[in-house]
């Protein structure tokens, strides 16, 4: 009992098995060593070879592709917007000029049209029929290119909240002498407007109904001479009442945009 137990010695096999496999001997002047293996460098130093570096360059590659196709991208979106800001038709502005001072349109982008209204004025017209009326002369003073009655229609305007006022009226009775064939009546509130020239010939009117109709013209549309006037008859009678009569550019014309109070 006094003998030491003592566990055998293992075989020189044994070790080595639970060792692992012996060390890689490479063979051959071609031989490459397996991956993780350590290998001596040209100076002596150890450099361990990794072939998945070819790998990390191509995503690296990848993601600066990635970010200058992102920062193209934005520049292309960029430019594109501002191409849309450029060329976009300038918006319509609107104002009306008091009585004293008549309007004009605002200048703007290529397309529109700078139009100059004088001061109206208040008169007395006596009709075809004898009967007298009240009218509103407005002055077409100037234009800074030609405007035809096709590219405009007319309204009438309240200056305080500017709602449209006027409704439908009967086929305006007027020549080429006359103004009126009798004065404006109606049921509601009712107006047309007269174009003459600046020799005091009437060559065209407007009414809510109708829209532009010519006089011993024919044509689809009447240029407007500088120095002409539009005369405004009414019932009731608009004048001192905070009404302006405003001159706008029509579908698919120049932009014009002004008003000259009555």
């Amino acid at each position: 009992m006094s003998e030491s137990l003592q566990r055998p010695a293992r075989p020189a096999q044994a070790d080595a098995g639970m060792n692992g496999p012996p060390a890689y001997t490479p063979s051959g002047p071609s031989a490459v060593p397996p991956t993780g293996v350590v290998t001596p460098a040209a100076n002596g130093a150890a450099e361990p070879v990794r072939p998945a570096r070819a790998s990390e360059f191509r995503v690296r590659s990848y993601r600066r592709d990635q970010r200058r196709r992102t920062v193209l991208g934005v520049l292309l979106v960029v430019g594109i917007v501002a191409l849309g800001l450029f060329f976009a038709p300038g918006a319509s502005l609107s104002g009306s000029q008091g009585a004293s001072s008549g309007g004009s349109s605002p200048s703007g982008p290529s397309g529109s049209v700078t139009v100059n209204l004088g001061p109206a004025t208040v008169a007395t017209t006596t009709c075809s029929d004898g009967k007298t009326t009240t009218t509103e002369g407005v002055p077409w003073v100037s234009s800074s290119a030609p405007v035809s009655t096709s590219e405009i229609a007319l309204e009438l305007q309240e200056l305080i909240d500017g709602d449209i006022d006027g409704g439908p009226t009967a086929y305006p009775s007027v020549s080429a002498s006359y103004l009126c064939g009798a004065p404006v009546q109606s049921a509601w509130t009712s107006w047309y407007a007269v174009l003459q020239n600046p020799a005091g010939a009437n060559i065209a009117f407007f009414s809510y109904s109708q829209g532009w109709v010519n006089l011993n013209q024919p044509g689809v549309g009447i240029t407007i001479a500088d120095g002409s006037t539009l005369f405004v008859l009414s019932d009731p009678s608009y004048a001192g009442l905070s009404f302006a009569l405003c001159v706008l550019g029509d579908v698919g014309a120049p932009t014009i945009n002004v008003c000259g109070e009555l």
